[in-house]
């Protein structure tokens, strides 16, 4: 690189720039650009402010837009002269110091990453401003003519000119380095995307954090202590301080880049003024009753100040009032992926984590205690090292969690969820690196699913599947069992073979809430055969082993698919005898009367209650199919509305469960339970 490039000030001659052609010229830089100069005064003045030819304006500002705005002719002027001059290697064997003429000059694309403090342009606009410097390499491309003796001949070449940007300054410096785009280019420094937010693939990260580590503290990260907050602050020039920074607690830290006088409240919601020096962290006082998430919110703000220093002052370009960035405490992941703002968000998580965590020494550490706990079994270890990392660290418990998956300990993704503010119970077999994929689903979103979804209600209508411990679990003697207060649950075979039995769902979380979609279904789904067995105990029988209580269940299903009567009432007696009930048994869980089963059972009502019908298939547990040609004999077969489909969920998928708690769960929509008490069912009935 040599000296910077001398312009020929008659280029920006004003008096043609106020020509047509020069309006036109000035037109087109300015298109693509939402900040301009504009004149300022008679004193030849110019200032930035917002393009107002721009109908559609940008959220966010990229350097992209900027250069092209701002520097546009510049970049055509320089290449144009430069090769006038001779002064770039074209490999066409006329020379280095062979004019060329050029003409149709385009901006193509822009290569940016953070300038080196070995790089004398890079030293000398520090100089001019207080940080950051990036080198943006321009990809130009001209039509050419070659001199070759007495012919010539035109050729379209691209351009690589490297240039540098003092975002605090706004000086942009252009040099003599100019060759052909092909001509390979080393990186300086850390790459930047469009918005100058480092461009760190994740898989590099535990690499990036380990240099910082070095940096700050030498191999503070191969050894046993934690992170120095306190020496860290220091050696940054920053500061911590606490107060209330939002009414309501939006934001759990913000991280100021200038001096800056602001607001904070009180615990009144009343606001108070605030003045906040470069380098302050402001940390929501209501947080500080949790260790773990001070901690981490310090080292979050600490990594937008060291690395998102660029995106932010491009920002300021932008936004002139803008003086800090704050971490929102809504989940990023509602924002749209084009956003630099989630790509911020997204990269400072991960890369709080591997600070707080070095790879190295955590991952030696959880290899020792999963050792040392293997004595209590697979589940009880990995969860005794998730604690004793989340406890070394200062984190929490989710945090470490996702730091052992992050390392590849896939075991990890069973233990420690949480759904629908409940405990499940740990599992295994899901080993996919995606976080997306996952047997868990709200009890919520389940139904909205199978309300949505014709597809995944069809899967659920078939009766294969139990929902239980936040899973759709195939339902068969080896995967579901009764739990101790008589609800389904799986077994431990299920638990360790997740992903044989149940559905593995999509998750996507948008605007603070869950969706889901079936992305991978077990190899249960292909079987077409009958609905086969429930694996309950037949009550009023022996008790029976495993294969013998299969058997019998079999031989009363493929019974009652042949042998059904054809009319309700003999129906619905001949299934009852048929799984061992008496009249009383029935009505005791069907929380109905007597005289009301004998009533149905006999004819003597001619339209039978839809949810009483249905909560005695359920009291039965009669397979799909059986339970639906019950309703049909019956005539009261659930329809499309909203509130049949729910009725059907209840019925298909939580025919495992008993009548009360599908009561509840039916009441909890806001929805009528299947039956009342028992004198009402008997006013009913009569």
């Amino acid at each position: 690189m040599g000296d910077d490039f001398e312009w020929d000030p008659e280029y920006f001659d004003r008096a043609y720039l106020a020509t047509a052609d020069g309006i036109r010229e000035l037109q087109s830089m300015y298109d693509g650009c939402p900040i301009v100069l504009y004149p300022v005064g008679g004193q030849g003045g110019e200032c930035l402010q917002v393009n107002p030819m721009m109908d559609d304006m940008p959220v966010m500002l990229s350097v992209d837009e900027y250069v092209r705005g701002m520097h546009t002719l510049e970049l055509r002027q320089t290449l144009e002269l430069l090769l006038h001059a001779g002064a770039v290697n074209l490999h066409c064997g006329c020379g280095n110091n062979t004019p060329v003429a050029v003409f149709d000059i385009t901006v193509d694309d822009m290569y940016k990453c953070r300038g080196v403090e070995s790089d004398p342009y890079v030293v000398r606009l520090r100089k001019q401003g207080d940080d950051p410097v990036v080198q943006i390499d321009v990809i130009m491309s001209a039509n050419v003519i070659l001199p070759f003796g007495a012919d010539t001949s035109e050729h379209r070449m691209k351009f690589r000119l490297v240039t540098y940007l003092n975002l605090i300054t706004r000086n942009f410096v252009m040099t003599h380095n100019v060759c052909l785009a092909i001509d390979a280019v080393p990186q300086r420094g850390m790459r930047l995307d469009d918005f100058l937010v480092p461009y760190i693939r994740i898989r590099d990260m535990d690499g990036v954090a380990e240099r910082l580590l070095s940096l700050w503290f030498s191999s503070m990260h191969k050894s046993s202590m934690h992170l120095d907050v306190k020496r860290l602050l220091c050696m940054l020039h920053m500061n911590v301080r606490f107060a209330r920074i939002t009414e309501k607690l939006k934001f759990r830290g913000r991280v100021f880049f200038e001096d800056c006088d602001t607001e904070v409240y009180d615990a009144n919601g009343t606001a108070i003024p605030f003045h906040a020096t470069k380098g302050t962290i402001l940390v929501d006082e209501r947080i500080t009753n949790r260790r773990e998430a001070v901690l981490w919110t310090i080292i979050h703000e600490i990594y937008h100040f060291v690395q998102h220093r660029e995106f932010f002052y491009l920002q300021k370009i932008y936004n002139s009032a803008l003086k800090f960035l704050s971490c929102d405490i809504q989940d990023y992941r509602q924002l749209d992926k084009g956003s630099p703002l989630y790509w911020v968000e997204w990269q400072t998580e991960r890369m709080t984590a591997r600070l707080i965590m070095p790879l190295e020494h955590t991952r030696s550490m959880a290899v020792t205690m999963l050792n040392d706990y293997q004595c209590f079994g697979r589940t009880i270890s990995m969860e005794r090292t998730i604690r004793g990392i989340a406890s070394h660290y200062g984190v929490s418990v989710q945090a470490a969690k996702y730091r052992m998956i992050e390392m590849g300990f896939h075991d990890a993704r069973g233990i420690f969820n949480f759904v629908d503010n409940g405990y499940v119970p740990a599992y295994y077999g899901v080993e996919e690196e995606s976080q997306t994929r996952t047997p868990d689903i709200p009890e919520d979103a389940a139904l909205e699913l199978y309300l949505s979804d014709p597809a995944f209600r069809s899967i659920i209508d078939t009766g294969r599947y139990c929902y239980t411990e936040k899973h759709f679990c195939v339902n068969r003697p080896r995967y579901i069992m009764k739990g101790k207060n008589g609800e389904p649950c799986l077994t431990k075979y299920a638990r360790n073979h997740i992903d044989e039995c149940c559905i593995i769902f999509e998750r996507i979380r948008k605007n603070n809430l869950y969706t889901y979609s079936p992305e991978a279904l077990n190899s249960e789904m292909v079987y077409r055969g009958p609905e086969l067995y429930r694996p309950v105990d037949i009550p009023g029988g022996s008790p029976m082993d495993p294969e013998e209580r299969i058997s019998r269940r079999m031989e009363i299903y493929l019974d009652a698919v042949e042998n059904t009567p054809i009319r309700f009432g003999p129906a619905l007696e001949y299934h009852r005898k048929h799984r061992g009930f008496s009249q009383e048994m029935l009505a005791e869980l069907v929380d109905i009367s007597v005289k009301q089963v004998s009533n149905y059972e006999c004819s003597r009502v001619k339209n039978p209650g839809q949810r009483t019908v249905i909560a005695m298939c359920i009291a039965m547990k009669l397979e799909s199919n059986l339970s639906d040609s019950l309703l049909l004999k019956g005539g009261c077969m659930p329809g499309t509305e909203r509130e049949d489909l729910i009725l059907l969920y209840v019925l298909h998928a939580m025919v495992e469960y008993s009548v009360p708690y599908c009561n509840r769960f039916l009441i909890s929509k806001n929805l009528a339970p299947l039956t009342a008490n028992k004198m009402e069912a008997a006013n009913q009935a009569s």
